[in-house]
């Protein structure tokens, strides 16, 4: 398993290094597309108006990827996992039943509730602007504001 967790503008060059390596392997994208800090990759994303765990398995056409990690603040992450009682979710979507259960159970070991979206394509609110970035709720809270 890979983790992808660098500014979307650095993709294009790590990717032709590592595609290769990555067929088969299920790939967590944490990667986020910011037109200010990422230029023309961000812009090619939103201007299409695809999610961008879309873009991600469109360029590893032949890995599993996971949408995971991207919209949770760093400081959550620190200070949230394991708390008593009802736990923050981190939501996630994946085309692939693999890479699902892979982020489902890395979600969990780290201390949050797993919140599947569904598949990429559905995983817009993940991305910057959406209903989900940086916010932080429990799985009932983050039922009530996707219905």
């Amino acid at each position: 398993m890979v983790l992808l967790a660098i500014p979307l503008k650095g993709f294009p060059g790590v990717l032709s290094s590592i595609k290769p390596d990555l067929n088969g392997k299920i790939v967590l994208d944490a990667m986020n597309p910011f037109p200010g800090r990422d230029g023309d990759v961000a812009n090619d994303i939103l201007n299409r108006g695809i999610a961008s765990g879309v873009a991600t398995q469109e360029q590893l056409p032949d890995a599993k990827v996971a949408g995971v990690f991207s919209s949770v603040y760093y400081k959550v992450l620190q200070s949230e996992a394991h708390r008593p009682g009802d736990r923050i979710a981190i939501p996630y979507a994946a085309d692939d039943d693999e890479a699902r259960e892979v982020a489902q159970k890395l979600i969990a070991d780290a201390g949050f509730d797993p919140y599947f979206l569904g598949t990429l394509s559905e995983s817009k609110p993940l991305d910057p602007g959406g209903m989900l970035f940086t916010e932080s709720y429990t799985s009932r809270e983050m039922e009530e504001v996707l219905s």
